[in-house]
């Protein structure tokens, strides 16, 4: 960048080309054209400085629950600011919100006598319950109890560990990851990964065997845990089937590995459960939260724990005189107020009662495509759901290009008006609009989606693409 090109830049979308390194894009491309920028929200909806007004059916990144105009955690966060801006929660000290909140979440989560640790971010909130682990396994004389099973095409967050434990290839690739001792299985998308003329019975009995097989060729006295997601969003909003939870949890506790659901897309509501966990049937020994945790207006995460779990962190402090663990921000006051706020939003306005009403209006508007010759599937639960597309849909052969004619259905969408995710997995679209949408905006959302998706299949016909 030369200092005349960057004094010649005056917009906003000229300056985000010249000065910033984003993410989840290809970097050649954003230096030259930059970002549309953002301005404000109205409920469901985002303005930009363009004078574009679109309807955000991905909540942004799976995180605006309450949508983009909700006053009441701006406003808890604001008093905040002006009582007491900033202070830490170690070294003896604490402070009001971070108590309230811990009290608060402890009493909602499905863990007994929870005890609840503090980030930032969902990537944080993982990776440090892995170090946690770590920690607690070593105080109880087992140091090599260290690794992790987690689903392939999963999503666990960015940081080393966190995408180590994702199973996402095109975010390793590059990066030299995942790290040894991440392990991935097959995930209970039975339409991806069911053998031909497989059952759902037989699918899942040979997932849990997999397992089996894994832990004893491993050793389960080198595992961990298992992390997962209740409903896996990257992967392509997969629901499991009913008994795969129950049962490979059997399988974990029978070889004494603990369970750690990732609620961080589907905690608070999501689901039409105020877990995911719940929806699914999973018992987890500790639960990781963010994204809708605050509602996305200020960064804050938490890791809620099994006594078992704490129990062992207070034998390694007391074994080594000091838990030299810390982050400056983690429960930062401010955060912990708007997440304390949106909690209370939640349960007041009965917003996981609104998310069961709204789902079967946003899966009928769905549904209408399944019968369409290059739609494989409809699937999803509460206000989280998938269209993935199939060259033939009685073999389930993916679409030339993988991922070019998902991506132009979101760019055509992008045209009309209308955020939707295209997923790194295969040709699958996802809706995951924030939890307040009402039926207007869901209509409004598939007026655009219907246009976009017609004129995206016409594109990918024209290129060979589909037949």
């Amino acid at each position: 960048m030369s200092d005349r090109s960057a004094a010649s830049a005056t917009t906003a979308r000229e300056r985000d080309a010249l000065f910033l390194l984003p993410h989840y894009t290809n970097l050649s491309k954003r230096a030259r054209t930059g970002a549309e920028i953002v301005t404000h929200g109205d409920r469901v909806y985002i303005h930009t400085t363009e004078g574009r007004k679109l309807l955000d059916a991905s909540s942004g990144m799976w995180a605006a629950s309450l949508g983009f105009s909700e006053p009441g955690p701006a406003e808890a966060a604001i008093a905040q600011l002006r009582k007491f801006p900033y202070y830490h929660y170690g070294l003896d000290k604490s402070h009001e919100p971070i108590v309230d909140l811990a009290e608060r979440l402890a009493k909602m989560v499905p863990i007994a006598n929870a005890k609840i640790h503090f980030a930032t971010t969902g990537s944080e909130a993982n990776d440090f319950l892995v170090k946690f682990l770590w920690y607690m396994n070593d105080a109880h004389g087992l140091p090599g109890k260290t690794k992790i099973l987690s689903h392939r095409d999963a999503w666990h967050g960015s940081t080393i560990a966190a995408c180590s434990m994702s199973g996402i290839a095109r975010c390793h690739t590059g990066f030299n990851l995942p790290l040894p001792g991440f392990i991935h299985l097959t995930p209970p998308n039975a339409y991806r990964y069911a053998l031909e003329g497989e059952s759902i019975d037989a699918f899942v009995d040979r997932l849990c065997d997999e397992l089996e097989q894994r832990i004893l060729a491993e050793g389960a006295d080198t595992i961990a845990a298992m992390i997962v997601e209740p409903v896996n969003g990257a992967a392509g909003v997969v629901v499991p089937p009913q008994d795969y939870y129950p049962r490979i949890q059997a399988i974990l506790a029978r070889h004494n590995i603990l369970a750690i659901a990732d609620e961080i897309i589907t905690g608070f509501g999501r689901t039409g459960q105020m877990f995911g966990s719940q929806t699914v049937g999973l018992r987890p020994d500790a639960m990781t939260f963010a994204k809708g945790f605050s509602a996305a207006y200020v960064p804050v995460s938490a890791i809620a724990m099994a006594p078992i779990i704490h129990e062992g962190l207070t034998q390694g402090s007391d074994k080594h005189g000091f838990f030299a663990h810390g982050s400056t921000f983690a429960g930062h006051p401010v955060g912990c107020a708007a997440a304390l706020k949106t909690l209370e939003i939640i349960e007041e306005r009965d917003l996981v009662g609104h998310v069961r009403r709204m789902s079967p209006i946003l899966q009928s508007k769905l549904e209408r495509y399944k019968d369409h010759p290059l739609v494989g599937q409809v699937r999803g639960v509460g206000l989280m759901w998938a269209l993935e597309l199939t060259a033939n849909r009685s073999t389930r052969q993916p679409l030339k290009q993988t991922g070019a004619t998902a991506n132009q259905i979101a760019v055509e969408c992008e045209k009309r008006g209308l955020i939707i995710r295209n997923l790194a997995t295969g040709d699958t679209i996802a809706f995951a609009p924030p939890l307040i949408i009402n039926e207007q905006e869901i209509d409004d959302a598939f007026e655009r989606f219907d246009e976009a998706f017609n004129e995206a299949i016409k594109w990918a016909k024209e290129r060979g693409f589909v037949g």
